[in-house]
């Protein structure tokens, strides 16, 4: 029983942290780069084999034919030790017209021990990549600002004109704090609200550093 026990507590122990880290939450990929590059990090003593790859937003699929890839594919990572990591868009494949989204996955890969009653299990961080054409002659912010509500019931609708993706933490209503979510480009997307007599709310939105920015007391168009 004891045996079991410490196996099963190193395994929680082990999946609760991670190894290697980013050096950023989320990366922009503007037109005109020739690449976007952020960190990874290697926070233990340990060496890692890290392994990278671009999604289109399900965890579970590698898709195979992306016009994007992630460079290297895979690499060693030293204790306490860092490399950089490029994306490379291909030249053609993504819209001109509004921002695409894909996911970057970097997982790692601990080296095998020798040791009884251990579990290593290979963590995966995923981050979003946003990629910027160059004609769509519009900030963030100025996407924000333009993020239009409308209310009917006790149903809330987000609605995003821009062609850039707005990426919501969570809404403030009447005292009631309400999980949010990303709107994409000419999209929108739904919240159910508890009270149906709604005329402003606050909402918190994601910059492209990751930080998180407060817009207060805005009205709320309700029919």
């Amino acid at each position: 029983m004891n045996k079991v026990f410490f196996y099963l507590l190193l395994c929680v122990v082990s999946t609760a942290h991670s190894a290697i880290n980013l050096g950023q939450t989320r990366v922009i990929y503007n037109e005109n780069d020739k690449a976007a590059m952020f960190d990874v990090n290697n926070n233990t003593d340990k060496p890692y084999m890290v392994q990278t790859w671009l999604d289109k937003g399900n965890p579970d699929e590698t898709p195979a034919n992306l016009p994007m890839i992630i460079t290297p594919p895979i690499l060693k990572l030293d204790g306490h030790k860092s490399a950089v990591l490029r994306a490379i868009y291909q030249g053609n494949g993504l819209p001109h017209d509004v921002e695409s989204v894909l996911w970057i996955n970097v997982q790692e890969i601990p080296t095998i021990e020798n040791e009884e009653n251990t579990l290593q299990l290979a963590q995966r961080i995923r981050i979003k990549l946003f990629y910027r054409p160059t004609g769509l002659n519009m900030t963030l912010p100025e996407a924000v600002e333009k993020l239009q509500w409308q209310c009917h019931g006790n149903t809330l609708r987000a609605v995003n004109p821009t062609p850039l993706h707005i990426s919501l933490t969570q809404l403030h209503i009447n005292g009631q704090n309400v999980d949010a979510d990303m709107v994409n480009p000419h999209g929108e997307r739904t919240f159910t609200l508890s009270q149906q007599k709604v005329s402003h709310i606050d909402f918190n939105w994601v910059d492209d550093y990751g930080g998180t920015n407060a817009v207060n007391n805005v009205p709320i168009s309700c029919y």
